[in-house]
C-alpha cells in the first residue's frame, strides 16, 4: 500500500467514525497510536495525525478536517501532475527509476513523444512495474539495470524522480540510487526535478531519520546483502521540486511553505 494511498484509507475510516456520531476528539491518543502502527515511517499519514489534533484543539469538526485533507491530497496531486509540463516540455529524453503513481501519470499526460528511461530499481525491481505501465500506454520505454542511467544523461534529457518524503534542510527521500543518479545528472548539466505534494513534507524531521530501512536479498557467488531502500538526497543535487504551487526552488524554505499552506487550508 502506497504512502498517499495509506492517507486515503485511514483519513476516510476517519470521516465515517464521525458520519457514525462517534467522537473522534475523546479517542485521539489511541487513534495516533493507530496510524502510527498502520502507517510506520510513512510521512502522509501523519498529517491526518497533525490536522486532527489541530482540529480538536481549535474545536473544529474532526470528520470535515479528515474529508478536507483528503480532497486537499488529491487537488494537490492534479495539481503537481499538470505542473510538471514545464519541467517535461521539450525533454527528448526522461530518466527515471522505481514506481511512483505521480511521476507516472505526470509521464502519461506529458511524455508521450519522448523516450522514458527507467531503472530496475533492485532491490524490489518497483521500476520495471513502471516501465511495463507506460509501455501500455503506448510511451517508448527503455527498461536499464540502474547502474546504466548515466549513459542516456546528456543535452535535451531530463531526470524526473518521485519522493517518499521531504525533510529538514530540504532533502528528498527517494529509492535507494537516487543520490548518484541526481548528482551524475548535476555534473553533466542535465535537471534532476522531483515530484510531490505536501502531504509527502516534514521539515522537521532528517531524511535519515524519515528512511530507516533495510532489505535483504541473495547475491550469486556471495550470499545474504543488506542495504538501505531509501537514499537521502541533498537540495543542492536538485533543480526544482513540482509541487501543487509549481515548481519551488529546492530548499527548506519551500518545504515550510507548502506544510503551512496545507495545514491552514485543511483547518479553519
Amino acid at each position: 500500500m502506497g504512502a498517499s494511498w495509506a492517507l486515503y484509507r485511514i483519513a476516510l475510516g476517519v470521516v465515517e467514525a464521525s458520519e457514525q456520531g462517534q467522537s473522534v476528539c475523546s479517542i485521539l491518543d489511541s487513534l495516533e497510536e493507530s496510524i502510527r502502527r498502520a502507517a510506520g515511517p510513512m510521512v502522509p499519514p501523519r498529517w491526518l495525525s497533525r490536522v486532527l489534533r489541530e482540529a480538536c484543539a481549535r474545536g473544529a469538526d474532526p470528520g470535515e478536517t479528515a474529508r478536507r485533507l483528503i480532497d486537499y491530497q488529491s487537488r494537490s496531486i492534479e495539481l503537481a501532475v499538470s505542473n510538471a509540463s514545464q519541467a517535461i516540455h521539450g525533454a527528448h529524453t526522461i530518466i527515471t527509476l522505481s514506481y511512483s503513481t505521480t511521476v507516472e501519470r505526470a509521464l502519461r499526460q506529458h511524455a508521450r513523444r519522448a523516450t522514458i528511461i527507467v531503472g530496475e530499481s533492485r532491490p524490489g525491481g518497483e521500476g520495471a512495474i513502471l516501465a511495463s505501465s507506460l509501455q501500455s500506454a503506448g510511451i517508448r520505454v527503455v527498461l536499464v539495470p540502474d547502474t546504466a542511467l548515466g549513459r542516456w544523461l546528456g543535452p535535451g534529457s531530463i531526470v524526473l524522480i518521485g519522493a517518499d518524503a521531504a525533510g529538514r534542510g530540504g532533502c528528498i527521500l527517494n529509492k535507494v540510487g537516487s543520490r548518484l543518479l541526481a548528482h551524475a545528472s548535476k555534473s553533466l548539466g542535465v535537471p534532476t526535478y522531483t515530484i510531490f505534494d505536501a502531504t509527502k513534507v516534514w521539515p522537521e524531521e532528517d531524511c535519515s531519520r524519515l528512511g530507516q530501512k533495510e532489505w535483504e536479498y541473495e547475491a550469486e557467488a556471495w550470499g545474504t546483502v543488506r542495504t538501505p531502500v531509501f537514499d537521502s538526497v541533498e537540495p543542492e543535487a536538485l533543480a526544482g521540486y513540482i509541487t501543487e504551487e509549481g515548481i519551488l526552488p529546492p530548499g527548506e524554505a519551500s518545504l515550510r511553505v507548502l506544510a503551512e499552506r496545507l495545514l491552514g487550508s485543511v483547518v479553519f
